[in-house]
């Protein structure tokens, strides 16, 4: 308890730099990363008492699964679906850092492309015309998901 309480200056700093030095590398939101710990906020805000209830009626286990849990995660499982299909469109850190468009532009993406066209070729006009056209590509995709959540997320 002492130890606490009397910190040197020099745990702070470090503890800030450390702090700093998080919060450089995860400029970015990483969703493979993050989703189960949304999964795991949702799980938690299931209220206890409906697996109590439950219990008593003599609902097994699978039962309160597909009763209770599964429709209950419905607005996070939307969620992280919307999130996880816009950040397949967006990879781009691999690719920079691993192949560079790859072997014969095997692993060459629409926003690898992009910045390619933008920032090597110097075709910035057609590198937003790709951007567009990513926009047109990922918009249909998330309304389609917000239109089929409304049968399936129960709020």
């Amino acid at each position: 308890m002492g130890r606490l309480r009397h910190r040197q200056p020099a745990d702070v700093d470090r503890r800030s730099e450390l702090r700093a030095g998080l919060d450089h590398d995860d400029r970015h939101l990483d969703v493979d990363r993050i989703q189960p710990h949304i999964y795991i906020a949702g799980l938690q805000s299931i209220p206890k008492d409906l697996y109590e209830a439950a219990a008593i009626d003599g609902a097994g286990g699978w039962t309160r699964f597909s009763r209770i849990t599964f429709p209950l995660l419905s607005p996070t499982s939307c969620f992280l679906l919307v999130t996880g299909m816009i950040a397949t469109f967006k990879v781009f850190d691999i690719i920079a850092v691993m192949t560079q468009g790859g072997p014969i532009g095997s692993t060459s993406l629409m926003v690898w492309y992009l910045y390619d066209t933008a920032f090597v070729n110097l075709k910035v006009g057609y590198a937003s015309s790709i951007a567009v056209v990513l926009f047109v590509f990922v918009l249909p995709i998330t309304f389609g998901q917000w239109i089929a959540q409304k049968r399936w997320v129960n709020y």
